[in-house]
């Protein structure tokens, strides 16, 4: 296992920033958003990016985010969209790319529909990225009416069948969809991709969005109970500390520093063999 922080937690940063927070805090991964990426080419050449990450001592890993569609009228688009950010992973050195499936799919089709229409749509997108060697790794959002949980995103792994097609873990969206242990355990290690970790506020599970998480180990998410699983199974990837708060981008001016703290908080209670360190 090793330990990762996604670019989000420190939002406000510019990507520069986020390189030498995330390695300074001792962190070995920093996912990338997007936008980050492309601010910084604005005025520098990928290699010195590549440069910057290397000097650091980080890696990137996933690239944040892409939506998975229904095969509607926006999915040239989508393709479009995700054969830039292929490029721009593969450039940088990232790995993989979270893909998320829209949140609002058509009305009046039933979601066995909606799961094989996605599953056609996937099976596109994972060509185009298999080309140029990189991963996606589907992330079932809370509540979401076609991909809540890791079953769903397995059906479609499993309807595409290629080896690049990935579940990425976020223990705050299995929570609000009420994943079960049980289907936790039942994804495969080698289908999984990555962990976010974070927490959230005690509040009803159809209530909190994504602004109302916290630091690990500072609200109410079982994530200990639902990280053993994977620990047991052998997980080896990266657990991404992700944390959507208005209230840390305003306050914080240390958020890699606490991110650390809590995430080893976290683990300490999941004690877990990590991957070679820097």
């Amino acid at each position: 296992m090793k330990l990762g922080i996604n670019g989000a937690t420190m939002k406000p940063w510019p990507l520069e920033a986020q390189i030498a927070a995330a390695s300074s805090a001792g962190f070995e991964g920093l996912e990338i958003w997007r936008d980050k990426v492309q601010e910084y080419l604005v005025e520098h050449e990928m290699t010195g990016l590549v440069d910057l990450f290397a000097s650091h001592r980080i890696e990137p890993t996933t690239m944040c985010f892409v939506y998975l569609g229904y095969g509607d009228e926006q999915q040239a688009e989508r393709l479009e969209t995700l054969r830039e950010m292929v490029e721009l992973a593969a450039g940088v050195g990232a790995g993989s790319i979270a893909v998320c499936a829209a949140r609002n799919p058509p009305e009046g089709v039933s979601r066995a529909e909606l799961l094989h229409l996605a599953t056609a749509e996937a099976k596109i997108m994972a060509a185009i990225a298999a080309d140029q060697g990189v991963d996606l790794f589907l992330e079932p959002l809370g509540l979401h009416p076609v991909m809540p949980g890791p079953m769903e995103a397995m059906e479609i792994i499993e309807g595409v069948g290629s080896p690049n097609l990935k579940v990425l873990f976020d223990v705050f969206h299995y929570y609000r969809s009420d994943v079960s242990l049980e289907e936790i355990a039942a994804t495969p290690v080698e289908r999984l991709g990555a962990i976010h970790v974070n927490d959230g506020e005690d509040a009803p599970r159809e209530d909190p969005n994504d602004f109302m998480r916290l630091y690990p180990t500072l609200g109410v998410l079982p994530a200990a109970e639902m990280l053993r699983i994977p620990r047991d199974q052998g997980f080896a990837g990266y657990v991404t500390v992700e944390v959507f708060r208005q209230e840390y981008w305003d306050n914080d001016p240390d958020l890699a520093v606490h991110s650390m703290k809590y995430l080893e908080a976290l683990l300490a209670q999941v004690p877990w063999e990590r991957g070679e360190m820097r």
